[in-house]
């Protein structure tokens, strides 16, 4: 879900997961709620820190008048902090 907001802001198209990973969740003993946050903040990650998003980063540097790829390195860098930041979180509510 990271890769998928990272590349193609896959925040929207999210919601065709819910049916599919809900009884995986629950088959696991989790609660609802957990498959809702995972999906949900696995691909709001990926958007906030949009490594190569046409819709988001393309489009803006453009209008800003700056390569897309000035702070790659800081966008990956901080979806990889946050992605792991993210599921120990999980794991701690858990």
């Amino acid at each position: 879900m990271v890769l998928g907001g990272t590349t193609c802001s896959i925040e929207e198209e999210a919601v065709a997961f819910y049916p599919i990973l809900v009884p995986v969740f629950l088959a696991l003993g989790y609660d609802a709620i957990v498959c809702v946050g995972a999906i949900f903040l696995a691909s709001s990650m990926g958007t906030a820190f949009s490594t190569i998003n046409p819709f988001s980063v393309v489009i803006a540097s453009n209008a800003a008048g700056i390569q897309f790829t000035e702070g790659i390195g800081f966008r990956a860098l901080g979806l990889v902090f946050r992605g792991n930041l993210r599921n120990s979180i999980s794991l701690l509510v858990l």
